[in-house]
């Protein structure tokens, strides 16, 4: 006996999980920041290729771990939302990606003046 496992198409996905597909944008933004600015700046950092600034290397390094671990946390809520989870709002996942994006817009005059 056959069993045909078909994944719900696109579409039934958008419709149960509206909020899916700015998820996953926001998922992959945050993944293309790790690998595109912020990995390069770190390896330039420790090669001595930028100019050493006082916590400039460990401010790198923080704020990769800190979108590191956001993207984990997000990987795991859209998890959640796929497999239909109930009362997904009241799940510890969503305090931690508030904290975390509270975080980064706290950061955000350092970025500037880094």
């Amino acid at each position: 006996m056959e069993v045909d496992f078909k994944l719900p198409s696109l579409d039934i996905l958008k419709q149960d999980t509206p909020d899916l597909q700015s998820s996953l944008k926001e998922f992959q933004e945050a993944l293309n920041t790790c690998g595109q600015k912020l990995t390069p700046l770190i390896e330039k950092s420790q090669a001595g290729e930028i100019p050493s600034m006082a916590g400039g290397s460990s401010y790198l390094e923080m704020k990769y771990n800190l979108m590191i671990s956001y993207c984990q946390f997000l990987s795991f809520y859209l998890l959640l939302k796929i497999e239909g989870a109930a009362n997904i709002d009241k799940h510890p996942v969503v305090k931690r990606l508030l904290y975390v994006k509270t975080m980064f817009e706290k950061l955000k005059p350092l970025d500037v003046k880094l």
